[in-house]
């Protein structure tokens, strides 16, 4: 080899050497009129990399958030629950550190747009701040938001400019950073572990390619993002509670799509909203969305909106808030997948995902707290008028015999009572549709209460739409599918409605005649047989 080719080679080399070096997210990050407190840790002093630069593991994301909380007066974090494989789930709640001091003064004001909005005036209203719950990469292997998470955690914990103490004081921000931690490492490890130290853009690459499972569902290979609904699996559960304890005003979903399209954010498109959702809903969506465009705009970053994405199936993070008196608003990056990708417009990188979900983060914020008064009438109209909602629905009720398939049964009232769903014993006998049933054996559901929209679309069965296209899920009955027996009353249900039902309702199998000595006998068609 001559000296002219040692050099090529020498040259290619750095180049690969620079290209895998400069592609990473620098904090402080370059936001005018903004400084940040040093005594406030980066990612890089928890860990030994620059976001962008590899895949964050679980554990690395939880210690940085910590570290954070252990810092900052403006951070309190919490555990919530855990999965399947025992990692932890946590939040942080963000907001100025006057709010952090009477937190649960404001929480109770919070929840009181919902439990009693007929006591809060908009005299009240201008005094409150807003609730925002921002919930990152459901799907495991749709990386970049909770990377993007741990960015906007330092921004806001650390940032001292005008906007940011705007944000602060006016908006209660909860951060979800790893909705789904089973799928992420599970995506991580792989990534991690098949990458060179230049990394490749070959989308034929080990680093490009996950094998079955991947990482996009939880232990058990559940969608997480199909769960907020059935609630099947612990993440949901314990996401759940944490909802209906904090009952935001905006719910915030960041996903990862396909790499050759660009950035979406609701509206979705208007042939396949779910005709439940109230009208305000879409026209507050279209009012955060000119936020969310300024913010793209403002680093030159394409955007689509209108298309693509449905808002129709409650079980989703971007939908379920529509029919809880909240807004959800979907984001979707294209996806780098890799720490970097070949596109139709270009080489796409892991740290400009990032990028794009932390500014679309910021363009959030930016909305709220500027229409904070907007999103908290919205909740507190929705709850006031839920009671003059339920008398348009044709069934005012709903009768559950729990005799039959009484492990189903269970499963659904549990499911509903976790919903803030109002259930009731049945006072006296009924006979329908040549049903009976009778009081100490059916449980009653009447519609006129505070989830009454929640009632309806869980319950009723819908066959008609007005579009022939679906993102995916189209029809979810809860009854139906548990397999129940039920009827729907047409009627006032005040002459056989008992008492309201705790939590701990239905007891729980017993064994009868001891210890066995060769084996147990059970009934064979019980649901946990």
């Amino acid at each position: 080899m001559n000296i002219k080719d040692k050099k090529i080679l020498y040259i290619i080399f750095l180049s690969s050497f620079l290209s895998a070096q400069v592609n990473h997210i620098e904090l402080p990050m370059d936001i005018s009129e903004t400084t940040f407190n040093e005594s406030i840790p980066k990612p890089i002093d928890v860990f030994s990399h620059h976001l962008g630069t590899q895949h964050t593991r679980t554990e690395q994301i939880v210690e940085y958030f910590y570290a954070v909380a252990k810092n900052s007066n403006r951070v309190v974090v919490k555990n919530h629950g855990s999965t399947h494989e025992g990692r932890k789930l946590i939040h942080a709640v963000i907001t100025s550190a006057e709010n952090q001091k009477k937190l649960d003064e404001i929480l109770k004001n919070n929840r009181n747009l919902c439990l009693n909005p007929g006591k809060i005036s908009n005299k009240d209203l201008k005094k409150m701040p807003v609730v925002a719950y921002f919930g990152y990469s459901v799907h495991g292997d749709e990386a970049s938001g909770s990377e993007a998470a741990m960015l906007l955690l330092y921004h806001l914990s650390a940032g001292s400019s005008i906007g940011i103490r705007n944000y602060l004081n006016n908006v209660i921000l909860i951060i979800d950073p790893i909705l789904n931690p089973d799928g992420r490492d599970r995506f991580v490890n792989w990534v991690n572990g098949n990458r060179g130290y230049i990394p490749t853009n070959d989308i034929n690459d080990r680093e490009h390619n996950q094998p079955w499972p991947r990482g996009r569902t939880n232990h058990y290979l559940f969608d997480l993002n199909r769960d907020w609904l059935p609630a099947t699996q612990p993440e949901s559960q314990a996401r759940l509670n944490l909802y209906y304890k904090w009952r935001p005003q905006v719910v915030v979903d960041f996903h990862e799509m396909g790499r050759n399209r660009t950035y979406f954010f609701q509206p979705g498109i208007p042939s396949r909203n779910n005709p439940n959702t109230p009208k305000n809903v879409f026209y507050l969506t279209n009012l955060l969305a000119e936020y969310h465009a300024e913010a793209l705009n403002n680093i030159g970053s394409l955007y689509y909106s209108k298309e693509s994405f449905d808002d129709f199936y409650y079980g989703k993070g971007s939908t379920f808030p529509d029919i809880n008196g909240s807004v959800g608003i979907l984001f979707e990056q294209a996806s780098s997948r890799a720490l970097k990708t070949t596109t139709t417009s270009g080489e796409l990188n892991y740290a400009f995902t990032i990028k794009n979900h932390f500014n679309a983060s910021l363009g959030t914020l930016e909305g709220l707290w500027k229409m904070k008064d907007k999103f908290l009438t919205h909740q507190r109209n929705f709850y006031r008028d839920a009671s003059k909602a339920s008398i348009q629905f044709s069934t005012k009720a709903y009768l559950i015999n729990t005799e039959y398939k009484k492990t189903n049964v269970r499963l659904l009232v549990d499911n509903l009572i976790r919903h803030q769903v109002k259930v009731y014993s049945l006072k006296k006998p009924y006979a329908s549709n040549n049903l009976k049933f009778d009081p100490g054996k059916a449980v009653l559901i009447p519609v006129d209460q505070p989830q009454s929209r929640l009632i309806k679309s869980i319950m009723e069965q819908v066959t008609d739409f007005n579009d022939s296209l679906f993102y995916d899920v189209s029809s979810w009955s809860l009854p139906l599918s548990a397999g129940v027996e039920y009827v729907e009353l047409k009627q006032n249900p005040s002459a056989i409605i008992g008492n309201e039902l705790p939590d701990n309702f239905f007891t729980s199998g017993k064994k009868i005649g001891g210890r066995a000595t060769y084996a147990y006998i059970m009934e064979w068609g019980d649901y946990f047989s």
